[in-house]
């Protein structure tokens, strides 16, 4: 695990939470979109103070499909 990877993931994330972002859905007012969204959210929080060392940054990674 590395700074890199942590970046890779908080950068990825940032792009699946951007409602401008073609590739993926905005946020619906209420439904799967929406708590998608907020998981998706609580993903960045996760990552963003998880040490570069952490654990979580791995099975996030492998959660939102990044390749490793």
């Amino acid at each position: 695990m590395s700074a890199t990877t942590k970046q890779k993931v908080l950068t990825q994330l940032e792009l699946m939470i951007n409602p401008t972002n073609p590739d993926f859905a905005p946020p619906a007012a209420s439904g799967e979109p929406q708590q998608r969204h907020e998981r998706l959210q609580q993903f960045h929080r996760q990552v963003t103070e998880a040490t570069d060392d952490d654990p979580i940054i791995d099975r996030i990674a492998r959660e939102i499909g990044l390749p490793e």
